[in-house]
């Protein structure tokens, strides 16, 4: 096993599943996404733009700068495009980013799997990997992500029901 302890990686059927609320739900762990090195990055690039701000609303909103991209249009553009380059670039930087500090907890839970490339990488560094995948029916299909590949690989599937 790592240094960085248990790993419990969280993929979804699309946008609104409920990721990020199911991460919330360990009490104890630490809460981390591959995509806060891509805001940190693109921060340095968009210092006018609150790329920290998760909340959908904001996410779809279209600063200026951007040329007419929302937010998470280029939040995609710009992760796909380190994709391009390096197919493991987003879970390599956040083990980077880990190792710049101490951290409370020796569970981690990442909130936003995307690739099935990922969750092959993090199975290289550990050996304690649990991989959550959560469908929920009106989650919006991210065509881009392996998420039906994801689904078929998950070590459990969560069915969320509607609100």
């Amino acid at each position: 096993m790592t240094k960085f302890g248990h790993w419990i990686l969280i993929s979804g059927s699309g946008i609104g599943a409920g990721k990020t609320t199911l991460a919330r739900k360990f009490p104890g762990a630490s809460v981390m996404s591959l995509a806060g090195a891509l805001r940190d990055d693109l921060a340095e690039l968009h210092p006018d733009v609150n790329w920290h701000d998760r909340s959908q609303e904001y996410k779809n909103s279209r600063p200026e700068s951007l040329g007419g991209l929302s937010v998470r249009e280029k939040l995609v553009q710009f992760g796909q495009e380190r994709c391009f380059l390096e197919k493991t670039y987003w879970p390599r930087r956040l083990m980077e980013r880990m190792s710049w500090g101490a951290w409370p907890s020796h569970t981690f839970v990442v909130d936003d799997l995307r690739k099935t490339v990922e969750l092959d990488y993090f199975r290289q560094q550990g050996k304690s990997v649990l991989h959550l995948h959560i469908h929920h029916e009106t989650a919006i299909p991210e065509p881009q992500y392996d998420s039906d590949a994801l689904f078929d690989v998950a070590d459990y599937v969560i069915m969320r029901r509607r609100e």
